[in-house]
């Protein structure tokens, strides 16, 4: 439900206080998963993530994305960092 998927990027945005990972100082599969999850809130570049140009609403929530500001940042920094390119 949307409502879990505030909760949960609230605990995500907390965790991220005044640290560049959830966990601390290394990148862990709770940054993945954290990432993944804010597909949902507005979809990841095309380069960095497989999706048509037509399916993209359907995976954007502006009112979410517009809270969230920071935590999408973050999942595009992260990206920029440790994702590989998709081709075409």
């Amino acid at each position: 439900s949307k409502e879990a998927i505030v909760r949960f990027l609230d605990r995500l945005r907390q965790a991220l206080k005044g640290h560049r990972f959830v966990l601390g100082s290394d990148f862990t599969y709770a940054d993945i998963l954290g990432a993944t999850t804010l597909q949902g809130v507005r979809p990841a570049k095309r380069e960095d993530w497989k999706i048509t140009d037509g399916l993209r609403p359907a995976w954007t929530d502006e009112e979410l994305a517009a809270k969230y500001e920071d935590l999408l940042k973050w999942r595009d920094d992260l990206f920029s960092q440790f994702r590989r390119a998709t081709t075409s």
